[in-house]
Formats: C-alpha cells, sequence, structure tokens
C-alpha cells in the first residue's frame, strides 16, 4: 500500500473496529494470523475479537477525535499512530487514554499491532481497558 492508502485503511479500521466496536469487520482489516501486544499482554486475532467483545460490554462509548502523530513506511509497510481515546464507560466513569501503536501491513490486512496504552488519571478499569479480555 501507499502511504496514503495505509493511513486511510487505518483510520477506517479504526472507525468501523474500535469505535464502533463491529466485531464482523475484524476480517476486513485483520489477517488470520493477526498477532498483538498491548502492554506486554500478547493476543491472537480470536483473543483480539474477544476484547472487543469486552469493549462492547464495558464501554458506553468509545472516541478517537484525531491522530496526533502518523507515520508510515511504504518499504517495511509498517505505521505508527499516536491517539488519544476518549472512553465514557457502562458505570458512567470517564477518562482519556493515550495509545502509540506501531502496524504492521502484508498483503493488504494488518498482521501485527505492537501498541502502549496509558490513561491520563489513575484509573483501575482505564488501565486494564487496552488488553482486557
Amino acid at each position: 500500500m501507499t502511504k496514503a492508502e495505509a493511513i486511510f485503511f487505518i483510520k477506517k479500521m479504526y472507525q468501523e473496529v474500535l469505535t464502533e466496536l463491529d466485531v464482523q469487520k475484524v476480517e476486513t482489516y485483520f489477517s488470520p494470523d493477526y498477532q498483538q501486544v498491548t502492554d506486554g499482554k500478547v493476543s491472537t486475532l480470536d483473543e483480539f475479537k474477544k476484547h472487543l467483545f469486552t469493549l462492547k460490554e464495558m464501554t458506553k462509548q468509545l472516541k478517537i477525535p484525531a491522530f496526533h502523530d502518523v507515520l508510515f513506511d511504504e518499504e517495511t509497510q509498517q505505521g505508527c499512530f499516536r491517539y488519544t481515546v476518549h472512553v465514557e464507560l457502562t458505570s458512567g466513569d470517564r477518562g482519556l487514554i493515550d495509545v502509540m501503536a506501531l502496524f504492521t501491513l502484508l498483503d493488504g490486512r494488518i498482521i501485527q499491532c505492537d501498541e502502549l496504552t496509558r490513561p491520563h488519571e489513575k484509573h483501575e478499569t482505564l488501565e486494564q481497558l487496552g488488553h482486557i479480555s
């Protein structure tokens, strides 16, 4: 993918899979061999889907208003995205989580994601939200 195509692809994935939590769209964006490492916790594609179902139960709304930084290397097909997730939990609690995610693409889909998450404030649920299953 070109840089422009990859950035569009990742932004659309975030909209459909993360903010809309449409688990049916996962295979559109992610390879069957997908591996994710979030805050040191390794997940397969099936575990990632389970994570999305848990997010559906725990959150009322997830929003990513903008990406702060975006880098993409066409040669390696890797992109780095830095953004803040605005979270509203079903409990009514709200918070912000900073995320840095490094994606690797292969054959038009995401094969790997390495990410670090950090909530703005001390909150047990927000601290675990990025890798909760």
